[in-house]
């Protein structure tokens, strides 16, 4: 979640784990972790970049760059090992301001993800193969309907890996024009800026910053120092049929979350959240961010407990700095 969970989660004990190995996931795209890689077609004015990261512990997080008819699209993938399921899951953010979850398989050691229709019938397999030398094989396959031939190959290209570009230069390239959603306004104040806090009876000090996604979307990354370090990354977006925001949680020690947040005069208040453990345990949290300002912002956390709402943390966030929280 945001500082709220964090919070609660390091309170409880659960923080202190030293971070996972690696997981299926993050061994199928071991090649690409840490590089880009371009791809450029005749006519197009610009190559289609993909930036592969680890994303706290054993999420994998794409930057994409991909040059259209209507200028430069981008979007960032964040895929998760659901351990439990033995299945990829996936969240898109893009920068047209949709927000699509989709999944995907891992075999042969190799990752396909997966897209859906509406109605739920998958529609694309996109396959990333083996990385040889500075060179990785990409495959899209779109499924026609079983009169038309079933599964045809869409594309299939060859992805060369690039010597410079980042993909957090990248990510900085993506948000540069921002257009200030409804979720980047509810988070005001707090955008563009580092706020630390500490924990009660304690000396350990948890830092937040919050920086815009897109143009549209929050991204929230906060650290614990420690050894090893504790820290997480939650990604808000609004919701129109909810009228709030909807967010997703990850942390170091390979837990995760996903919530949702309605938007108050003084503050953002969130709903119910269950917090997923790396071992399937699970807890519910609820909590509020108040009295935000320039100055700072306050937060209440709660945990259900044999049925009853307990208060476990309250803290004051002031301003810590720019916009890093490593």
């Amino acid at each position: 979640m945001k500082s709220l969970l964090s919070i609660a989660i390091l309170a409880s004990g659960l923080g202190s784990a030293a971070a996972l190995a690696d997981s299926p996931l993050t061994d199928a795209f071991s090649d690409y972790l840490g590089a880009c890689w371009a791809n450029h077609q005749d006519g197009q004015p610009a190559p289609e970049v993909y930036c592969f990261e680890r994303l706290e512990s054993d999420f994998v997080r794409i930057v994409r760059q991909n040059p259209g008819p209507h200028g430069m699209f981008y979007n960032e993938e964040h895929l998760f090992w659901d351990a439990q399921a033995e299945r990829i899951l996936s969240a898109m953010y893009t920068s047209g301001g949709h927000v699509i979850e989709n999944d995907g398989a891992i075999e042969n050691g190799q990752a396909t993800l997966f897209a859906y229709r509406e109605s739920g019938e998958m529609n694309l397999r996109m396959h990333w193969g083996a990385v040889t030398g500075d060179f990785a094989s990409f495959i899209r396959e779109q499924y026609l309907g079983e009169d038309y031939g079933g599964w045809n190959t869409e594309a299939e290209r060859v992805f060369t890996r690039q010597p410079a570009t980042t993909g957090e230069e990248l990510a900085a390239e993506m948000s540069g024009d921002a257009i200030f959603g409804e979720a980047i306004e509810a988070f005001g104040p707090l955008m563009g800026a580092c706020w630390s806090a500490s924990f009660d009876d304690s000396a350990a000090v948890d830092t937040h910053c919050f920086t815009d996604l897109l143009g549209r979307y929050v991204r929230d990354r906060h650290i614990v120092p420690g050894n090893p370090d504790y820290s997480g990354e939650t990604v808000f977006h609004y919701n129109r049929e909810l009228d709030g925001l909807v967010f997703r949680y990850v942390n170091s020690i390979g837990g995760r979350s996903i919530g949702s947040a309605t938007i108050s005069n003084n503050g953002i208040e969130f709903g119910e959240e269950t917090y997923t453990s790396p071992d399937g345990e699970e807890q519910t949290f609820r909590g509020r961010y108040y009295d935000m300002s320039d100055a700072g912002y306050s937060s209440q956390t709660e945990q259900l407990v044999d049925g009853e709402w307990v208060v476990v943390s309250e803290q004051r966030f002031t301003r810590a700095g720019g916009p890093n929280a490593e």
